[in-house]
């Protein structure tokens, strides 16, 4: 074992639970506790609010910036220094305590009426113009809030979302590329034969190894993809994908072109669909998605790298049916199914499938067939050797990114603020006129069907009470700051453990999971429901009170089931299989056909593979009935016929592995290791065996 790993092993507990031993710490106050978990709980109305604060309405009209408050002196710093403090606000809270009185409505009028501020002073863009892309896009969506104001210089609401959202995208996929887990991609490494020990990046070297086409500044490129593309499977449980709604209103299909154009898009009409529920901040947010959202988010992880990524889809179709994200290294488009949680193999499952590879020989994609077992029915790969002669690129865009004034903050936004907020949608397509395969590019539609759908939701949910209703039982936990929401931030952000002004990504999550014997008292407990400060905003009669409890006691176990799940995510990043196998385990024993448990059961067989129990990991592959089962079982497939490097494990870490775990260990504390800890001396027993 080496000194790096004996280190680690010396230090286990500091920042770690172990699953046997539980290490604990003192209880705070029972107020205090209470109120880190949901340091605010809306109502029904409040969450409509909240979704009306959160990008409802796609376009700046109607958002307008307010008159300057508190902060600096503005003639000490100038406005777009002001604004960016703010900013920082939105995400920040300097205590837990303080979260309730922190507006984000008014942060954000802040944020824009400092960067009003400030783009009046600054030079035209005298190079800028509308991608001439944006004239393809359908009517409907051309129509659309904020198309029509790409060359506008005032900044809205939904800009202040998109910069918090790429700010999100840049964080996260810095510390993902930077920490180089080659155990994850054992496989590839094995095909690729012996990797030198002391080279750092031996993903990169083993992905030269297997595509002579790489070079030393493309492998890495294409390495830092796959990691990106790694930590979005398993971060971002994937939910069934929707067809898109059939239904019409107004004329009907033998009607004209131009009066069928003139249809109201059912994302307009806040009717569900593919790919369009949740805009990418929320997805990452609330760590759901369906394969059209996660291959959204990986394409924008890829952005803020500099890595140019697209969606793949068969134009047989109006609109193109996306088929897998793809990124461009080296003149070729590297192929990754976001449906099937991989990317796609390459000939005889060796290295990473590319689109002229596909083209060239469409029976490679036949290996991602699987055989009928039993009674079962065998599941084919649904993309055919005739489709292949249809591709189209679809670009990832948003009238934010599109418009002028993002790009001029963008170029103005330097040091730890640097981040992409823009795309040139015409600039890519020539660099992508040199893939071979792909006929036509054009700009995708779900980016502006998702402003539509969620515009229109915030409309129904005014009016329509089951709408209401089913929106604050999904996303009403995460709408406000609350312990959840913020360790979430700083998981993202790679925050993981508690340092002396900040509680971490553990230490947040670690509060939000009180004992069931207190979430339980809320709805009988009238001294709680007070201490709590809902007794005022519930329903006067009896039945609509009882029904506003019992979706609040919901939210508090959903709360603390997610903060379960996503401390096993915590653990599985920092390399503590054990742990992160405990928490996975806990979150499928507490809801074994809850939210949580495709991810969890997915998770927890990465976490064995990682152990070396691959006969465990198989198990829990086949056994799965996700909507990823076919990459899963394909992933079992891959794992009884591959050999696979030495198992790593939490006491034999790899030296990258414990001098980072070695950093966040010296600053955390014994807080962050202690399991669910008792709101009060009464309740310790039970709060010992909580779920």
């Amino acid at each position: 074992m080496s000194a790096s790993a004996n280190k680690s092993k010396v230090q286990e507990g500091k920042g770690r639970r172990s699953p046997t031993r539980p290490l604990r710490r003192e209880a705070p106050p029972r107020a205090t506790l209470v109120r880190a978990v949901v340091a605010f709980l809306p109502t029904v109305a409040v969450v409509v609010a909240a979704l009306l604060t959160a990008g409802g309405c796609g376009g700046n009209s109607g958002s307008q910036s307010a008159g300057p408050i508190g902060g600096p002196p503005q003639a000490e710093l100038d406005n777009l220094d002001v604004a960016m403090q703010f900013f920082d606000q939105l995400e920040v809270p300097p205590n837990i305590e303080e979260a309730p009185d922190i507006d984000p409505a008014r942060i954000r009028a802040q944020v824009m009426y400092h960067l009003d501020r400030w783009v009046d002073q600054q030079p035209p863009d005298d190079g800028w113009i509308v991608d001439p892309l944006v004239r393809r896009l359908p009517r409907a969506l051309r129509a659309s809030a904020g198309v029509d104001e790409l060359t506008t210089m005032r900044f809205g609401l939904q800009d202040v979302h998109s910069l918090q959202e790429a700010s999100w995208h840049r964080a996260l996929s810095e510390w993902v590329t930077q920490r180089h887990r080659d155990e994850d991609f054992g496989y590839l490494i094995a095909q690729a034969g012996p990797v030198s020990a002391t080279d750092r990046d031996k993903l990169a070297s083993a992905l030269r190894a297997l595509d002579p086409s790489l070079d030393k500044s493309s492998a890495p490129a294409l390495a830092s993809a796959l990691r990106l593309f790694d930590w979005t499977v398993r971060s971002i449980q994937l939910e069934p994908l929707l067809p898109y709604p059939k239904d019409v209103v107004g004329p009907q299909p033998d009607a004209n072109p131009s009066a069928l154009e003139a249809i109201t898009p059912p994302p307009a009409r806040a009717i569900p669909g593919p790919g369009y529920q949740r805009f990418p901040w929320q997805v990452l947010l609330y760590g759901r998605g369906d394969a059209w959202e996660r291959a959204r988010a990986f394409v924008l992880l890829c952005r803020q790298q500099g890595i140019d990524a697209v969606v793949l889809g068969f134009d047989t179709a109006d609109p193109p049916q996306p088929w897998v994200a793809a990124v461009m290294i080296a003149g070729k488009l590297y192929l990754f199914d976001t449906a099937l949680g991989l990317p796609l193999p390459g000939p005889g499952g060796v290295g990473i499938l590319t689109l002229d590879q596909a083209i060239a020989d469409p029976g490679v994609l036949r290996q991602l067939d699987i055989p009928a077992e039993g009674d079962g029915e065998p599941l084919v790969y649904p993309v055919q050797a005739d489709d292949l002669s249809h591709v189209v690129a679809l670009v990832e865009a948003t009238p934010q990114s599109l418009s002028q004034r993002m790009r001029v903050l963008e170029r103005s936004l330097a040091g730890d603020r640097r981040v992409v907020l823009t795309t040139s949608p015409s600039k890519l397509a020539r660099t992508l006129a040199d893939a071979e395969g792909v006929q036509s590019v054009r700009l995708w539609n779900v980016p502006f069907e998702t402003i539509m759908y969620r515009s229109a939701l915030a409309e129904r949910v005014k009016t329509d009470r089951e709408a209401a209703l089913a929106f604050y039982a999904t996303e009403g936990p995460l709408s406000r700051f609350n312990s959840l929401v913020i360790g979430r931030q700083r998981q993202l952000r790679g925050a993981m453990e508690v340092e002396e002004a900040d509680r971490g990504a553990i230490g947040y999550f670690m509060d939000a999971r009180i004992s069931d014997a207190q979430i339980n008292q809320i709805a009988t407990s009238p001294e709680l429901q007070n201490f709590l400060g809902i007794t005022e905003s519930l329903p006067s009669d009896e039945a609509s009170r009882q029904q506003a409890l019992a979706m609040i006691t919901a939210d508090y176990f959903r709360i603390k089931r997610t903060a379960g799940f996503w401390l096993g995510q915590v653990h599985f990043e920092q390399r503590h299989y054990h742990d992160a196998k405990y928490w996975f385990e806990k979150t499928r024993e507490a809801e074994p056909h809850g939210w949580w448990e495709p991810g969890a059961r997915y998770n927890l067989a990465r976490a064995h593979e990682l152990l070396g129990d691959v006969s465990r990991a198989t198990e829990l592959y086949r056994g799965d009935d996700s909507p990823q089962r076919h990459g899963n079982l394909l992933r079992a497939r891959l794992l009884q016929s591959e050999s696979q490097p030495p198992a790593a494990s939490d006491d034999a870490v790899s030296d990258d592995a414990a001098s980072d775990d070695a950093a966040s260990d010296d600053a955390a504390s014994d807080d962050a290791a202690s399991d669910d800890a008792p709101p009060d001396d009464a309740a310790s027993d039970d709060a010992a065996s909580a779920d």
